[in-house]
């Protein structure tokens, strides 16, 4: 332990390194227990048929109407802080949020946990992730 300080003054990058790996490692941790989780579009079916979750449709209206998800509740990303609360009445319902790409997805997961939702998480791939899947679409 006396050698220490010694070690850190004869290999200053070694020890800068393994200072950057180790905040690297506790911020990606914090991240994954606060962030918004992705899951695919048969891990969104699972959670529909056995816990039924609430979809949520975040597109454009032209993009809900040209096909969307069975049952999705349209919700678009732009209105979402002033229609949080009719998402779910439940706020301990899964709720997988869903956009044209799995790009803006993330950021509605956010809002949605800051309204007191428990189990939110979005679509991987949003909605094309979903026709990847060769999963049907309503109109």
């Amino acid at each position: 332990m006396e050698k220490l300080p010694q070690f850190i003054m004869h290999h200053p990058y070694l020890c800068a390194a393994l200072a950057a790996v180790i905040v690297f490692i506790v911020v990606t941790e914090l991240r994954r227990k606060t962030g918004a989780r992705a899951i695919t579009a048969v891990q969104a079916v699972q959670l529909i048929n056995g816990h039924e979750a609430v979809m949520v449709d975040l597109r454009e209206p032209a993009d809900y109407k040209a096909g969307h998800i069975l049952n999705a509740k349209h919700v678009p990303l732009s209105r979402l802080a002033e229609e949080a609360g009719r998402v779910s009445g439940d706020k301990n319902r899964p709720v997988i949020v869903y956009d044209k790409n799995g790009m803006t997805a993330a950021s509605a997961c956010e809002r949605l946990k800051a309204e007191g939702y428990q189990q939110v998480s979005y679509l991987k791939n949003g909605i094309y992730g979903w026709l990847d899947e060769n999963l049907p679409l309503e109109k």
